[in-house]
Protein backbone atom coordinates (compact mmCIF):
# COMPACT_ATOMS: atom_id res chain seq x y z
CA UNK A 1 0.00 0.00 0.00
CA UNK A 2 1.14 3.51 -0.68
CA UNK A 3 2.03 5.62 2.33
CA UNK A 4 -1.00 7.87 1.91
CA UNK A 5 -3.37 4.91 1.92
CA UNK A 6 -2.58 3.36 5.30
CA UNK A 7 -5.37 1.40 6.88
CA UNK A 8 -6.61 2.43 10.28
CA UNK A 9 -7.28 -0.27 12.84
CA UNK A 10 -9.54 0.17 15.83
CA UNK A 11 -8.17 -0.31 19.31
CA UNK A 12 -10.38 -3.38 19.70
CA UNK A 13 -8.98 -4.95 16.51
CA UNK A 14 -5.41 -4.34 17.63
CA UNK A 15 -6.11 -5.73 21.09
CA UNK A 16 -7.81 -8.85 19.74
CA UNK A 17 -5.09 -9.57 17.19
CA UNK A 18 -2.28 -9.18 19.73
CA UNK A 19 -4.21 -11.27 22.25
CA UNK A 20 -4.67 -14.10 19.76
CA UNK A 21 -0.93 -14.26 19.15
CA UNK A 22 0.22 -13.85 22.75
CA UNK A 23 -2.54 -15.49 24.79
CA UNK A 24 -3.98 -18.03 22.36
CA UNK A 25 -0.61 -18.86 20.81
CA UNK A 26 -1.78 -18.63 17.21
CA UNK A 27 0.82 -18.04 14.47
CA UNK A 28 1.36 -14.44 13.37
CA UNK A 29 0.67 -15.25 9.72
CA UNK A 30 -2.67 -16.88 10.49
CA UNK A 31 -3.89 -14.02 12.66
CA UNK A 32 -2.71 -11.40 10.16
CA UNK A 33 -4.58 -13.23 7.37
CA UNK A 34 -7.76 -13.48 9.43
CA UNK A 35 -7.71 -9.73 10.06
CA UNK A 36 -6.58 -8.94 6.49
CA UNK A 37 -3.54 -6.96 7.64
CA UNK A 38 0.16 -7.03 6.81
CA UNK A 39 2.05 -9.52 8.96
CA UNK A 40 4.72 -6.90 9.73
CA UNK A 41 2.11 -4.63 11.30
CA UNK A 42 0.94 -7.36 13.64
CA UNK A 43 4.53 -8.38 14.37
CA UNK A 44 5.32 -4.80 15.46
CA UNK A 45 2.33 -4.70 17.81
CA UNK A 46 3.18 -8.07 19.34
CA UNK A 47 6.85 -7.22 19.88
CA UNK A 48 5.88 -3.98 21.61
CA UNK A 49 3.44 -5.82 23.85
CA UNK A 50 6.03 -8.49 24.74
CA UNK A 51 8.67 -5.87 25.59
CA UNK A 52 6.28 -4.35 28.04
CA UNK A 53 6.15 -1.24 25.91
CA UNK A 54 2.41 -1.43 26.26
CA UNK A 55 0.83 0.47 23.43
CA UNK A 56 -2.21 2.62 24.13
CA UNK A 57 -4.53 0.06 22.56
CA UNK A 58 -3.59 -2.79 24.90
CA UNK A 59 -5.87 -2.44 27.86
CA UNK A 60 -6.95 -4.71 30.63
CA UNK A 61 -9.25 -7.25 29.02
CA UNK A 62 -12.27 -8.57 30.83
CA UNK A 63 -12.76 -12.32 31.19
CA UNK A 64 -15.63 -12.18 28.74
CA UNK A 65 -13.54 -10.38 26.10
CA UNK A 66 -10.71 -12.85 26.63
CA UNK A 67 -13.09 -15.77 26.15
CA UNK A 68 -14.50 -14.21 22.97
CA UNK A 69 -10.99 -13.73 21.62
CA UNK A 70 -10.07 -17.32 22.48
CA UNK A 71 -13.22 -18.64 20.80
CA UNK A 72 -12.58 -16.56 17.67
CA UNK A 73 -9.07 -17.97 17.45
CA UNK A 74 -10.43 -21.48 17.90
CA UNK A 75 -13.03 -20.85 15.21
CA UNK A 76 -10.35 -19.66 12.78
CA UNK A 77 -8.24 -22.74 13.52
CA UNK A 78 -11.16 -25.13 13.06
CA UNK A 79 -12.19 -23.42 9.83
CA UNK A 80 -8.66 -23.83 8.50
CA UNK A 81 -8.61 -27.52 9.49
CA UNK A 82 -12.00 -28.08 7.87
CA UNK A 83 -10.82 -26.50 4.63
CA UNK A 84 -7.72 -28.71 4.62
CA UNK A 85 -9.88 -31.81 5.13
CA UNK A 86 -12.20 -30.77 2.29
CA UNK A 87 -9.23 -30.43 -0.05
CA UNK A 88 -7.79 -33.77 1.07
CA UNK A 89 -11.13 -35.48 0.54
CA UNK A 90 -11.44 -34.05 -2.96
CA UNK A 91 -7.87 -35.12 -3.77
CA UNK A 92 -8.35 -38.70 -2.60
CA UNK A 93 -11.75 -38.93 -4.31
CA UNK A 94 -10.03 -38.11 -7.62
CA UNK A 95 -7.43 -40.81 -6.97
CA UNK A 96 -10.13 -43.49 -6.62
CA UNK A 97 -11.90 -42.60 -9.86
Amino acid sequence: MARGNRRKYTAQTKEEAVGQVIKAGLPLAQVARSYDMPMQTLENWVSKARRGDTPKFVAVVSDQDEEISRLRALCAKLTMERDILKKATAYFAREVL
